[in-house]
Formats: structure tokens, C-alpha cells, sequence
């Protein structure tokens, strides 16, 4: 069911009659993009709705199409009377992380209004986050963009958990958003997330409880599973196919078939050549751990590359199936062991960007300017950036590159679809799986992704 409707079956919200599709496609060409998906179909089924206080006055109002246009323009002349016609080089005075430093971006798209802000659909970031414009007061003074949630799901939770909006509770209230649904990025400092989705959510399934965990255990005991024999126990592992990229999940079990850990991947086309150096046991568990490698590249490609014995750069991935690989290919440190793998990644990303071309990557703002085709393992630079006496690194990375096969799958065993990309970085190629919502147009091949992702690796050959 569509998440918004879903979050206004019990409410006292009135919906209208839908919106014709002729003119949802006129006001996208009048905003000048698509419409976020969740939000688009909503539209279709509903033109808007409206909550109205005891005495008829209107409470809140999800916007219709024509509203959408009516509220935007007001928002705009409201700004060139009070800030002048240069309104849009106008910065912020505290300008809030997460957000552009202006005081309306042209793809920041009203949808829903109360009495304490007008809401907005930032169509400008990949995840659409939402953007709350507090009204200002009867001087004019008081406007300010927020950053209320960094996705329209995470929103519409929040709104269904607290029962309208005030002044006097409406700063407290957002800080509290953010301290649940905030995260910590692999250096440990706080981010206000482009969305939370976990690994499970890229490839269809929404496990965001303890509920849902065993829901999906109990859905792959009536699936055909293979059986894997370790040294501690064993895996059990479903596959979407045998033969062609697909979702796998790895179940471990101990020798008495206690339940330890499910880990989701998916198998997909990349294929890369690594030296394998050492298995890390970075979590304390046998059965989980990842592969310390060096990229090799296919054929030689500069000097710089032909003088480096080890290979393009080192990079740490959670090996699937940890606890029979490291039995089936031991590797010894004191030895300086090497061996050569062929190896398929998979990236699930914590952040991505999606940019049109190169040309539209190259242009965009950030601190460090980088290649369109960059890999940089920012995972195994904590040691070297923070105080960390354990050596704890991560198996994440900062990738960027053109997108050469994109796909929107669907999960077979939730229904839910999701997009499987194949990306070429430097070094060669990776799939990268995703969440719908985290891009607000489809992604198509010779698009630039630009991403912050955990590493998954699989071993096809030795």
C-alpha cells in the first residue's frame, strides 16, 4: 500500500478525488522534473487532503496539484518582497547541514502544509528529503528552512507519532527526529542521513524489527537452501539462482544448530582479480569476517601502476561465507601468503549521488574534488585518522562511476522492487544494489553514481 495513504488510514484527513495523469505530467514539466515516486502515486489516487479543526477552519492540508503551484509562487513572492528580487543568491544566516544554503532551492516542492510550516520534497538529493519552511510571523520575521527527515517514510513515521505540530515544541521535536534516526558515518562523526535503509532494504526486504527478522527466517525454512559445512557449523544459504545474478542470504547455524547470524548479498555480473592477503575476524564471530586484498588491474595501465608490485590499492570487503573460505584457502601472515581470486562485489550504499553525466559530477560542490571514476577504501583509513588502539577498520569504501547496466528488480520472495546497478569504477566493475527512494529519477546507464557503501565480496575461482 502506498506509505502515505497507509499513514492516513486512521487520521481525520478528507482526501479529494485523484489527479488526472495529463496533469501530474503538466505540473512535473511546469516544476521542471518527476515527481518522487511514493509521492506521484499518492497524487493519483488522491488530488490532496485536508484536516479541518472543530470549527471548520483548516488544520492541515496534504497539497493538490494546483496548490502545489499556488503555494510555490507565494513562497517566492513572499521572498522578493522581504528579501528583495535577489532573493535566490541570498545565504542563510545559519545554514543547516544536509540542505542548500539558500532560501529555496527551484526543486524544493511543497506537499503538505499546517499551521507551523509549509513541507517540501527536496527533489535536488538523491534520498528526496524533506524540508520543513517555518511560516513566518505577522512582521515577516521568523521563515527558516529545516531539515525535518531525510526521507518521506522517515517523515511520515514521525508525523504519525506525534499528532500535530507547535511552536513551542517544534525545535525539541526535530532535534529528537534526528537524535532517533541520526546515524554515525565509518569515522564516527554524526551525520544527518541521506536515508536509513540497511542492506536488507536494497534488495526488497524491509527488516526494521525483531518481528520482521523472524518473519524472514520462518519464509526461508520453506525454501530450498544449500547446506555449507564449516569448522564451527554451518551456512545455509539461499539463492535467488543458480546460475544468473540474483539475492542470496547466508544463514550460520553452530554444530548445534543454534541460530548465529543472516547476512543478505547479492550475486551479481561484476567480476574483479585480487591478491588476497589476510582474513580479518572483525566481529568476533567465525562466521562473519572479511578479505584485507589488493585491486589488480586487468592489463597494465600506467607506470605508476606498473611499479607497484602490490597492485591499484588495497581494499577490505565482508567475505561471504567467511568461515569455509578461510578453511578452504588459508592464508598465513607470518608467511606474507598471497593468494590470486576472482572476486564479485557488491556495494550497499549509506549515502549515494546520482549526476546526469560527467560533466554534471564535475561541476557539483564538495570539499575534496574527485575522478569520475574513483575508489578510495575509506574504511581501512581509520586507523590512520582516529584513535583507535583495537585496529578496528570497516569493509566500506567511497566509489564513484559511470553507470554501465541498470535494472529494477523485484524481490521474489517480498514482492519489493529495487534497483541492481553495475557500475565501472577504477579498477573495474561493481554491482551496487538500491533502494527506489534513494534516487529521484531512474538511474540509467552513462549516469555517474557517487556513493559511500559497505563492501560484500564472493569468490567465483581461484
Amino acid at each position: 500500500m502506498n506509505p502515505i495513504l497507509n499513514a492516513l488510514q486512521d487520521s481525520d484527513f478528507q482526501l479529494h478525488p485523484p489527479a488526472e495523469e495529463a496533469s501530474i505530467r503538466a505540473l512535473e514539466a511546469t516544476l521542471g522534473c518527476a515527481l518522487q515516486a511514493q509521492w506521484r502515486e499518492f497524487l493519483l489516487t488522491a488530488d490532496g487532503a485536508t484536516q479541518y479543526f472543530e470549527d471548520g477552519e483548516i488544520h492541515a492540508q496534504w497539497l493538490s496539484c494546483e496548490d502545489i503551484i499556488r503555494t510555490r509562487a507565494a513562497i517566492m513572492d513572499f521572498l522578493a518582497q522581504t528579501f528583495g528580487e535577489n532573493w535566490q543568491t541570498h545565504p542563510l544566516e545559519n545554514a543547516e547541514d544536509g540542505i542548500a544554503n539558500t532560501l529555496l532551492h527551484p526543486l524544493w516542492l511543497p506537499f503538505y502544509r499546517n499551521e507551523v510550516g509549509t513541507f517540501c520534497l527536496d527533489h535536488s538529493q538523491a534520498a528526496v528529503p524533506v524540508i520543513m519552511l517555518l511560516h513566518p510571523d505577522e512582521d515577516g520575521e521568523g521563515y527558516m528552512p529545516i531539515l525535518a527527515a531525510s526521507h518521506l517514510n522517515q517523515w511520515l513515521d514521525f508525523m504519525t507519532e506525534n499528532e500535530g505540530l507547535n511552536n513551542d515544541n517544534l525545535l525539541d521535536m526535530v532535534e529528537d527526529l534526528m537524535d532517533e534516526y541520526g546515524i554515525l558515518d565509518e569515522l564516527g562523526e554524526f551525520v544527518a542521513p541521506q536515508a536509513q535503509y540497511n542492506a536488507f532494504d536494497h534488495i526488497g526486504f524491509a527488516i526494521h524489527s525483531e518481528s520482521d527478522f523472524a518473519a524472514l527466517l520462518e519464509t526461508l525454512q520453506s525454501q530450498t537452501l544449500e547446506s555449507i559445512e564449516t569448522p564451527n557449523g554451518y551456512y545455509y544459504c539461499y539463492r535467488e539462482s543458480d546460475t544468473a545474478a540474483g539475492i542470496s542470504l547466508w544463514v550460520s547455524v553452530n554444530q548445534a544448530q543454534d541460530f548465529n547470524s543472516l547476512e543478505p548479498h547479492f550475486f551479481g555480473d561484476s567480476r574483479r582479480r585480487i591478491h588476497a592477503h589476510r582474513y580479518l575476524n572483525t566481529q568476533d564471530n567465525p562466521f562473519v569476517g572479511c578479505c584485507y586484498a589488493w585491486a589488480q588491474a586487468e592489463a597494465k595501465q600506467s607506470a605508476s601502476e606498473a611499479d607497484n608490485p602490490e597492485g591499484l590499492y588495497p581494499l577490505l570487503f565482508n567475505l561471504m561465507g567467511f568461515d569455509h573460505i578461510r578453511e578452504t584457502f588459508p592464508l598465513d601472515d607470518s608467511l606474507n601468503e598471497i593468494i590470486e581470486f576472482s572476486v564479485q562485489l557488491t556495494a550497499f550504499p549509506h549515502r549515494i549521488s546520482l549526476y546526469a553525466d560527467e560533466k554534471a559530477f564535475t561541476a557539483a560542490e564538495r570539499e575534496t574534488p574527485y575522478a569520475a571514476q574513483t575508489f578510495i577504501p575509506i574504511g581501512l583509513m581509520q586507523q590512520e585518522t582516529q584513535d583507535n588502539a583495537e585496529g578496528k577498520v570497516l569493509p566500506t569504501a567511497y566509489i564513484s562511476g559511470s553507470i554501465k547496466a541498470a535494472a529494477l528488480r523485484e524481490n521474489p520472495l517480498s514482492g519489493e522492487v529495487f534497483y541492481h546497478l553495475v557500475i565501472d569504477s577504477y579498477g573495474g566493475a561493481i554491482d551496487l544494489l538500491a533502494h527506489p527512494d534513494l534516487f529521484p529519477q531512474a538511474p540509467a546507464v552513462g549516469n555517474i553514481v557517487e556513493t559511500e557503501a559497505w563492501l560484500n565480496g564472493m569468490i567465483i575461482k581461484h
